[in-house]
């Protein structure tokens, strides 16, 4: 599963922030040309407007704007998401203030003037990680299918035989004991023979909430069969 989510096609969202029209417009062109989904913010506060609305995995500022400075930006940035990678836009001579940038949280930097091909690598590194970051709550998610009852969304039936087994054996090698519990829904066929099956689904999906809200965080709850 891992190599079929690595070769998906998993799109990367750029937002570019700069007071400097012409500066916008270069980096737009470039990246656009370069294939990835690329919109521009004229400052701080309509770069913050749009995160708000929309979902970027990269964010391109400049250091210093009027306003809203690019390290105010990257603060609001990372209160709203911490997973947008932020990368700032600094000339040569300030590069010691986009390193302190990168201290609370910048990926990294890119100096102007701009040199095309070093500004592409930069932000290709910053790509591949967004990517890597997609895939892996990809996989998480997955997984978390895998072992989920699709109705009820506690564990599965499959996942409950793992996950007793293991408890089994920790019991075994700990001389525990710990407590297994089956809670049968009576009369549940006759429920779904009166008021239709969608009526009985509605009905297990209330249980199951009922035991998640009423067990502890360290109980495990899952679905044994039909009812």
């Amino acid at each position: 599963m891992m190599d079929t989510l690595m070769e998906a096609d998993i799109h990367v969202r750029i937002l570019v922030v700069d007071d400097e029209e012409i500066i916008r417009d270069m980096l737009c062109d470039a990246l656009s040309q370069t294939g990835y989904t690329v919109k521009t913010a004229k400052d701080g506060s309509d770069a913050i407007a749009q995160i708000e609305n929309e979902p970027f995995e990269i964010v391109i500022t400049d250091l210093k704007m009027p306003g809203m400075s690019g390290i105010e930006l990257l603060q609001r940035v990372q209160r709203i998401n911490q997973d947008i990678c932020v990368l700032i836009i600094t000339a040569y001579s300030t590069v010691e203030s986009a390193v302190s940038a990168m201290k609370l949280g910048a990926y990294d930097y890119i100096c102007k003037p701009f040199e095309l091909e070093e500004m592409k690598v930069i932000i290709e590194k910053a790509v591949e990680r967004q990517r890597l970051l997609q895939v892996s709550r990809m996989v998480k998610h997955y997984k978390h299918l895998s072992i989920t009852d699709g109705l009820t969304k506690v564990y599965n039936h499959r996942y409950f035989h793992e996950f007793l087994d293991r408890e089994l054996q920790r019991a075994r090698r700990n001389s525990s004991t710990f407590t297994l519990l089956f809670a049968d829904v009576d009369n549940f066929k006759q429920y779904n023979d009166v008021n239709g099956h969608l009526a009985g689904d509605e009905v297990l999906r209330e249980l199951a909430t009922i035991f998640l809200d009423t067990t502890r965080k360290t109980d495990f709850v899952a679905r044994y069969g039909g009812e």
